[in-house]
């Protein structure tokens, strides 16, 4: 008698190592941006195209993937090779999340399952104060917004209405309209300085610092004991950026101010200074020390 030999199929469970693996939108690309691209690249914001979808990112792909492997975005000024590398809400990308948006746009960018994607960001209210409600508001004068223009660099002057020195615990510069402000900077400056610096603050005049709105940017809460000096009398020299943006716009941007009581003077005393101009370069050697020897 013929023995018959029944073969039964063999199922084999291969590992594929992860960096095989396909990239895709709603996996492994969406977090990214919603963690370091969405801040500016929406709808109302500054940058010029929004990434809160896969239909509002695909046709991009190619331009993301040339700005995130030439490192140029998202936009960081901390030099990668040298110094410090840990900072709070550093937006920048680590090389595996560069490596994943190539390997994404090599495979003709896929969405893959939606559900996959991660839950919409929710973003801060651009309306409200972040600082709390302010002792002090000073706002600026409208500003028209061509709807096709050059961008614009200018200064507005407006009276505090200050009559006293006090000291500021939280200030915060907030954009009226946040599609044409590409950003802004406050500064208090004396009584009688009027004019318009174009923008630039690249001279000793331009007062003393105060705050800067850019995307991202929601003020400043001084620890307790700590504080800026408001002059009475002072003026807010308001220096703007506006950038046009295809529909003519208008923006009253406002600086809120909350205020020590009246009479303390903080501990520690917080003041910004530039220092090194573009005709007096301030170049410090690597590995010395730079002392200012008339402060």
């Amino acid at each position: 008698m013929t023995k018959m030999l029944r073969l039964l199929p063999v199922f084999l469970a291969i590992a594929v190592p992860a960096s095989a693996q396909q990239v895709t939108f709603a996996k492994d690309i969406a977090p990214i941006l919603q963690r370091s691209c969405q801040g500016c690249h929406r709808p109302g914001q500054m940058a010029p195209m929004s990434m809160l979808t896969f239909q509002d990112v695909r046709p991009w792909a190619r331009s993301i993937k040339q700005r995130v492997t030439e490192r140029t975005m998202p936009p960081w000024g901390i030099d990668s090779h040298v110094g410090l590398q840990s900072f709070k809400n550093d937006p920048t990308l680590r090389q595996d999340e560069v490596d994943n948006i190539v390997k994404w746009i090599a495979a003709t960018a896929p969405l893959s399952n939606m559900a996959d994607t991660p839950k919409p960001r929710e973003f801060d209210d651009a309306d409200r104060w972040h600082i709390g409600k302010p002792d002090l508001v000073v706002t600026s004068p409208k500003h028209i917004v061509p709807a096709e223009a050059s961008d614009w660099w200018g200064s507005y002057y407006v009276e505090t209405g200050l009559t006293e020195d006090r000291y500021i615990k939280a200030i915060e510069s907030k954009p009226g309209n946040t599609a044409v402000v590409h950003h802004l900077l406050t500064y208090a400056v004396d009584a009688d300085m009027t004019g318009d610096s174009n923008g630039d603050d690249s001279n000793g005049d331009a007062g003393d610092f105060l705050n800067e709105f850019a995307v991202g940017k929601n003020g400043d809460l001084f620890p307790e004991g700590t504080g800026r000096l408001l002059k009475a009398g002072s003026k807010i020299k308001f220096d703007f950026h506006y950038h046009s943006v295809g529909t003519e716009q208008s923006d009253r941007s406002q600086l809120g101010i909350v205020l020590y009581p009246k009479g303390y003077t903080p501990k520690h005393v917080v003041y910004s200074k530039q220092l090194g101009q573009p005709t007096e370069p301030l170049d410090i050697p690597g590995g010395s020390t730079y002392v200012r020897s008339d402060v």
